[in-house]
């Protein structure tokens, strides 16, 4: 199907946004996608990350941060800042959402993670998009959520398929089912499946940096000559083992290190580790890169955590990689690398084996670039084209029903 010029065409996506930078930074991506396609699209991101504006926004984009909540190890949430119960932040995020939407009155909404958002936060407003009839949705899920088990409970508690059959168009996945594949996996989401589209992996579209650009952000950041290992924390607020296994690593005579903390680490932990790389000089700490894929072209070696979009930028830049993926509060992260392991694309080290002798053998030992022609990574060039088919469909507008109010699951 080709992509028809829609210059007056307005997307706003939303993510909960209560660890770390991923659900942002996969909008941005998907965003950059749309605006430099011939849909030409106009974004409004709503995002519960304040730290939205140090990211490098794509024209005609534009961000709402919302009240921001915080995802506790235990995986309960809380207010990151204001001192509110959390239902009155979610009542007051939810009152934004709305009005924003509404103001903005976007042709396409599409929505990360939560059909009806965190808490039930978004479901006025996907009530009041449904009663004018304009908006077509879409709900992005990437490839693992958690366990099969957990999701399976989750998704029916929360009644998913309901939420998805009241609200929604169509459901991308963001992953390539040779890989993972829910529908396979999820007994429960193969009730929408005749909505599903996968995208493929959200790999980078850009052309990869050249050397000169590689050089030169390596001036800027003041990283010393020498094999670049890279160690990526994400938002880094779980990061902090990682972090400190990889300091105390013996890297290789012919290398440095850099850290990349991320914005979430805790300050003082964050003032621990700069100290200490002071006494090392082969060893950096960055708090934030804002070209997170040049500095990874220019890599030599990966060591990461297992967040999606990691992987995705990692791969693409076809670069040795290890991962110590999370596991809690869920085990996303780790289901992806054992997959990716098992098809030879990536190494993992497990949360419980993980010190710096670990890291220091793969450091140090032999490596060759993944061969990822097996694996799909184009699906940030095929949205353009499911969203064309979705502005394409028949409109059902105030035909939607509006959905009972549910217990739906914070996640």
């Amino acid at each position: 199907m080709g992509i028809a010029c829609r210059p007056d065409l307005r997307v706003a996506l939303y993510s909960h946004d209560a660890m770390g930078l991923g659900h942002l930074r996969r909008n941005l991506a998907i965003a950059r996608a749309l605006v430099d396609s011939p849909l030409r699209a106009s974004v409004l991101i709503l995002s519960g990350v304040r730290e939205a504006g140090a990211l490098r926004l794509p024209e005609r984009t534009d961000c709402l941060a919302l009240p921001a909540l915080f995802k506790a190890a235990d995986g309960s949430y809380r207010s990151r800042a204001l001192p509110l119960p959390l239902p009155d932040l979610i009542r007051l995020r939810s009152q934004a959402i709305r009005g924003a939407l509404e103001a903005f009155s976007p042709q396409v909404l599409i929505v990360d993670r939560n059909p009806l958002g965190l808490g039930e936060e978004l479901a006025p407003a996907l009530r009041s998009l449904a009663m004018r009839g304009e908006t077509r949705c879409v709900l992005g899920l990437r490839d693992v959520l958690d366990e099969p088990a957990v999701v399976e409970r989750e998704w029916r508690a929360s009644r998913g398929a309901e939420a998805v059959r009241a609200f929604f168009d169509a459901v991308w996945i963001y992953g390539d089912p040779a890989v993972y594949d829910p529908l396979r996996e999820v007994p429960a989401a193969r009730s929408v499946s005749d909505l599903v589209s996968f995208t493929g992996y959200l790999g980078p579209q850009q052309p990869a940096p050249d050397a000169a650009c590689q050089r030169a952000q390596r001036a800027q950041l003041r990283i010393p000559d020498g094999r670049l290992l890279l160690c990526l924390l994400g938002g880094g607020q779980d990061g902090l083992p990682l972090a400190w296994a990889f300091a105390n690593a013996q890297l290789p005579d012919d290398a440095v290190g850099v850290i990349v903390t991320g914005p979430f680490m805790p300050e003082p932990a964050r003032r621990r580790l700069a100290a200490f790389a002071r006494s090392r000089p082969r060893l950096q700490v960055l708090d934030f890169v804002q070209d997170i894929e040049t500095l990874l072209q220019g890599a030599d070696r990966i060591v990461a955590m297992g967040g999606y979009n990691t992987v995705c930028e990692a791969l693409a830049a076809r670069k040795p990689v290890l991962l110590v993926p999370r596991t809690r509060p869920r085990r996303e992260q780790w289901l992806r690398a054992d997959r990716l392991q098992a098809l030879g694309l990536i190494d993992v080290v497990a949360p419980c084996d993980l010190a710096p002798s670990a890291l220091s053998h793969w450091l140090g030992g032999p490596s060759h670039a993944p061969d990822i022609s097996g694996v799909d990574l184009a699906g940030l060039s095929r949205i353009p084209t499911l969203l064309s088919a979705v502005l394409g469909a028949e409109s059902e507008g105030a035909a939607r029903f509006a959905l009972p109010a549910t217990k739906q699951a914070i996640a």
